[in-house]
């Protein structure tokens, strides 16, 4: 796995860089940069810098023996923690390649991008951008976003294992009285794909919201494609705020497309097959008089 940094403008004309002598300072402190950089990367390090934004790319070689996970997780700490009082640390991590986990990748406090190459598969394509589970993983979540606000991650397939299924996909957590609120998921395909290996359950849940969860609101999912999980999206308790998901396609859930125990916002949903019912929850949460799901529009095909 190589970790560089992107250093914008770097890539460009040099000469028009050069015409004054700022502009030789500018120029040449973003060669040092790069060179500092290039050698944390080396050392699988990871530049904290002094800048309050930092942008990094994470290349995973898409091999298999290896567990790729410590090394995104040393990335993603490069973004600090927005709880010490410190100034957040924002910024955009782009994830290249293929990379198998055994572990969690655990954003925690954090106010950053992450980005993929797009759906990628494991078997046909090895250079797409694909996060997949290795045996290691069976029974914990993929991806978990913790206490977080202003996190976004796109451009990515999640692919568990039929046979050492992972707990979830993608986990949205709160804990310990700080909000998890206002975060992003765009551009996501979990679980198995008809061109892919491993057709079947792959992971037991797609996305689950859990955790203490009374500030765990507001956050937001469009163009998601869940493929073969338990359940495709689980909400487990009450919420101040509304969760909302928008141009969203849910197919073969062993049981429950959508449950929940909360109010949450659906547009342009589509279920497939699913095995007990597209939507489970009941008429209002507890010490509430609304529904759980408030429709703008779904469709339905051969669920039970």
């Amino acid at each position: 796995m190589l970790l560089t940094a992107d250093l914008p403008g770097l890539a460009r004309d040099p000469g028009s860089a050069v015409r004054s002598g700022r502009g030789v300072f500018r120029f040449m402190k973003r060669i040092a940069l790069a060179f500092v950089l290039a050698n944390l990367a080396h050392g699988q390090g990871v530049n904290t810098g002094p800048a309050n934004s930092i942008p990094l790319s994470v290349a995973c070689a898409g091999k298999p023996a290896h567990d790729d996970a410590p090394t995104v997780n040393a990335a993603i700490s490069a973004f600090g923690n927005a709880r010490l009082g410190a100034k957040i640390t924002s910024g955009t991590m782009r994830i290249t390649g293929g990379c198998y986990l055994g572990s969690p990748l655990v954003l925690q406090n954090k106010s950053m991008n992450i980005k993929g190459d797009g759906w990628g598969s494991s078997t046909n394509n090895p250079a797409s951008g694909y996060l997949k589970s290795l045996p290691a993983l069976a029974g914990a979540p993929m991806l978990v976003i913790r206490n977080s606000q202003g996190v976004t991650v796109e451009g990515f397939r999640l692919i568990g294992s039929v046979a050492n299924p992972p707990a979830a996909a993608i986990v949205f957590d709160q804990e310990g009285g700080s909000a998890n609120e206002i975060n992003w998921l765009r551009n996501l395909y979990i679980g198995q794909w008809d061109f892919d290996s491993d057709p079947g359950q792959q992971f037991r849940e797609g996305i689950v919201f859990s955790g203490i969860n009374y500030n765990n609101g507001q956050n937001y999912g469009e163009n998601i494609w869940i493929n073969g999980t338990g359940i495709g999206i689980d909400l487990q308790h009450g919420q101040y705020g509304l969760n909302q998901f928008q141009d969203i396609e849910i197919w073969s859930s062993g049981t429950c497309g959508v449950q929940s125990a909360t109010r949450v916002k659906l547009s342009q949903v589509f279920f497939f097959h699913s095995g007990t019912a597209d939507l489970c929850g009941s008429a209002g949460s507890p010490g509430e008089v609304l529904p759980d799901f408030e429709l703008d529009y779904w469709g339905s095909e051969q669920s039970a």
